[in-house]
């Protein structure tokens, strides 16, 4: 979890990001991450056109989850930005299950890469996969409710 460790920051940790759609939640996280230096002003649309060309939904064995993520030039630091998607149970945030255009997910959490060096792309998914396989972790991360737990169940992993 190498990768993961020095990209998590406690300020870009949302325990609880209220939305009503996926447009709305890129909005929001481009501009907080925009305001707190670790994108540049074109990621908000970059990300967006990148997500709709390659959907990064994912129904896993014991959660669903998004890891929208856009080119290195539109980043300034590289980030692991978490967020805890909050909506109402009638209108849940859409994602496109990764690899299809029409199966639809509804993330439980979505975590925005900004990744600095296209190499690392394969390496940071790979522990993010592993972390949230991890039945452990998952169990921690549902029962996170601050920043700081939520930092603590990745810094920690699963337990291992």
């Amino acid at each position: 979890m190498i990768m993961i460790r020095e990209m998590i920051h406690q300020d870009i940790i949302f325990p609880e990001r209220e939305v009503k759609n996926q447009g709305e939640f890129f909005h929001f996280v481009s501009r907080d991450l925009y305001e707190k230096g670790y994108v540049h002003p074109s990621f908000e649309k970059a990300i967006t056109t990148r997500e709709k060309k390659y959907p990064t939904g994912l129904q896993l064995d014991n959660i669903t989850i998004a890891i929208p993520h856009t080119d290195c030039e539109h980043i300034i630091q590289a980030f692991l930005c978490v967020n805890r998607i909050i909506t109402p149970a009638s209108s849940p945030i859409t994602f496109m299950q990764m690899g299809t255009d029409d199966v639809k997910v509804f993330p439980e959490y979505v975590l925005v890469l900004g990744i600095t060096q296209p190499k690392e792309q394969v390496t940071l998914l790979s522990e993010i996969m592993e972390l949230f396989s991890q039945e452990t972790f998952v169990q921690k991360l549902r029962c996170a409710t601050t920043t700081s737990d939520i930092y603590s169940a990745f810094i920690e992993g699963g337990g291992k």
